[in-house]
């Protein structure tokens, strides 16, 4: 790991079916097969947060915890670029998916996009965290 201090985290998701989840208050959402990626952050305590969303059995407090129930974590990411960072950089090569998802705090249409950033995980902006 980085001898940076981790501010937010990328998880790679990946949906093997076409499916609609109903995600609290933004109702239900379609979601394609496929990677996708959600930007978080933790304040106090990212690797709790993180085993967190490795738990199967929960209180569904976020929107990702009710796409958590259909979907798979292939790989988690953690960076030391703020939040709002990360979505900045993450949007100008994915696509925002699902108005309001993960953005209840924020400027930003979404903190959910459809793919995998790539283009992140080779340089020093992101480095993994072991599941």
């Amino acid at each position: 790991m980085s001898g940076k201090r981790p501010r937010s985290y990328l998880l790679v998701l990946q949906v093997k079916d076409n499916l609609r989840v109903k995600v609290g208050s933004l109702g239900w959402i379609k979601f394609e097969k496929g990677i996708y990626t959600y930007v978080g952050s933790a304040k106090r305590g990212i690797e709790s947060r993180l085993k967190r969303h490795l738990r199967k059995r929960k209180v569904k407090h976020w929107h990702i915890d009710y796409l958590l129930e259909k979907a798979s974590i292939v790989s988690i990411w953690v960076s030391s670029l703020e939040e709002k960072d990360l979505v900045e950089k993450i949007s100008s090569h994915l696509e925002f998916y699902a108005r309001g998802f993960g953005a209840s705090d924020s400027t930003a249409p979404s903190h959910l996009f459809k793919g995998k950033p790539v283009f992140l995980f080779n340089s020093s902006a992101v480095w993994p965290w072991s599941i």
